[in-house]
């Protein structure tokens, strides 16, 4: 059951999870470890450090039970131990793994974190992300329904945007509080089809505040028995059994071996597509331009390389002159006469204009009756710039 690194087939094992992210048919629960590079969970450290700042110890490991023993003292402000928890989760900063985890496509994601640092991830490359972190912190926003082009980020103990708004959860009074919240959510898993997978990244089951997540979602049977796919590289071989009947697969592996595993599987898998559908670039010189896949896959159907090398819809001569639209194989193989004079005049301007706008891209205009010959004009004038030996053009139609 568990996918481990000294098992021959683990790479397929890992191929098949990979497919179901790849679908959007994969729910991510992010633990505190997604956002530390060490063996370290945030909540101990955050339990050491206060207690630094106090002077007293409290003698626990448990993040839940260590802020019940602060509120049965008189001299604790709960305000200053939020405070202090969002300084030190404010000067996390965003890695890769967080870059990774929002390029892909997540059925949701659900987390037990406290910090903004997908969110961040998120902002840093919004205009070029395919689809919108849509981020719900509470139940009353747990009721929006997300679109295909959205993917929701639920947190269930607060958040350091607005401690206010979104108060963190530490405490057993905490989560009595949010028990509403935990409910709605874990009870939408409950009607999920059989295709839908869970993995978690950042927990380790033997800390407690995960503990207590994973018995919440068993306790009312609440992912039905499914299988939990846990990144943790840390795990004992002797915990195996354990995790085993408890429906936990262990993934051995670390954040940055599995994002990398997995993007190294998404390319091949995109240049067998890119491959079959024949989809290539080239540059000035025809030489064959190696672009990642997921690039590639988003040019079809939108943009077109015009070359020697590119492939069009073949139209008969006659069908042409009896005035049906041409493409560039039209003009690439001479079915039309050549205007050399306009052709002439309209490459020199183009390159005037190329030349003067330096690092610019600027949008030229052919202008003229319909029936006048713009298009064929037009593919011809791109023929002569990109077959010039002493010119470095390339050419697309969208």
């Amino acid at each position: 059951m568990h996918i481990l690194k000294k098992d021959e087939n683990h790479i397929t094992q890992l191929h098949e999870l990979f497919e179901k992210i790849k679908k959007g048919n994969t729910i991510l629960f992010l633990g505190a470890g997604a956002s530390i590079t060490n063996k370290t969970f945030l909540s101990k450290d955050i339990i050491q450090l206060y207690e630094e700042k106090i002077g007293k110890n409290l003698e626990t490991e448990d993040i839940i039970e260590f802020v019940d023993i602060l509120q049965t003292n008189s001299w604790f402000d709960r305000n200053d131990f939020d405070n202090f928890v969002e300084t030190l989760l404010r000067r996390l900063e965003v890695g890769e793994a967080h870059r990774s985890i929002i390029n892909m496509p997540w059925n949701q994601i659900i987390t037990t974190n406290y910090d903004v640092l997908l969110e961040h991830a998120y902002d840093e490359s919004r205009d070029t992300n395919e689809l919108e972190l849509k981020t719900i912190r509470s139940k009353e926003e747990s009721f929006y329904t997300a679109d295909s082009s959205q993917i929701k980020y639920i947190k269930l103990n607060g958040c350091i945007s607005d401690k206010s708004k979104y108060p963190l959860v530490f405490s057993s009074q905490d989560f009595e509080e949010s028990n509403s919240f935990y409910n709605e959510i874990f009870n939408s898993l409950k009607g999920l089809s059989d295709r839908i997978t869970f993995l978690s990244i950042g927990y380790s089951y033997s800390d407690k505040l995960a503990s207590f997540i994973l018995n919440k979602m068993d306790s009312t049977n609440y992912r039905r028995r499914r299988i939990l796919y846990n990144v943790d590289p840390y795990v004992s071989e002797t915990r195996y059994e354990y995790y085993a009947s408890k429906n936990v697969s262990i993934i051995n592996y670390s954040m940055k071996e599995f994002f990398k595993l997995y993007r190294q599987w998404e390319e091949q898998a995109g240049n067998s597509i890119v491959r079959a559908k024949k989809i290539y670039f080239y540059d000035s010189n025809e030489k064959l331009l190696k672009l990642p896949s997921k690039l590639s896959l988003k040019t079809e159907g939108v943009i077109k390389q015009l070359c020697k090398s590119s492939v069009h819809p073949y139209i008969k001569n006659e069908s042409f002159l009896l005035g049906e639209q041409p493409n560039y194989d039209t003009i690439r193989r001479g079915a039309d006469v050549k205007r050399e004079k306009e052709i002439s005049n309209s490459v020199k301007k183009i390159i005037e204009i190329a030349k003067d706008t330096k690092n610019l891209c600027p949008i030229v205009f052919s202008k003229g009756f319909m029936g006048s010959g713009k298009t064929t004009i037009a593919y011809q004038v791109i023929q002569k710039l990109i077959n010039d030996s002493t010119l470095d053009f390339i050419a697309f139609e969208v």
